[in-house]
């Protein structure tokens, strides 16, 4: 068995909503292929472990996604509990 995220993997969505507008928040994926060029390409093991360093009290069952507004382009990350697959 294996964690795997349910929004990467398409098993469910979520709804967030813009604390700005109240418009719908849309899902643009992992945060971390925003990062910077080549961390898509990087060990998802150090991209974990910097997380842990910004979010200690989340651990690593998790994976964060940004999420925007399509009208006033507010963005947030937004961590996802990994599921047991």
């Amino acid at each position: 068995m294996e964690n795997i995220c349910p929004l990467c993997n398409g098993l469910y969505t979520k709804t967030e909503y813009c604390p700005n507008c109240g418009h719908p928040l849309v899902d643009q994926g992992m945060a971390e292929e925003f990062l910077e060029p080549y961390s898509p390409y990087q060990e998802r093991d150090l991209y974990m472990w910097q997380q842990d360093i910004e979010h200690p009290e989340l651990g690593e069952e998790y994976c964060v996604h940004l999420f925007s507004c399509p009208r006033c382009a507010y963005d947030c990350r937004v961590p996802v509990h990994l599921i047991t697959h």
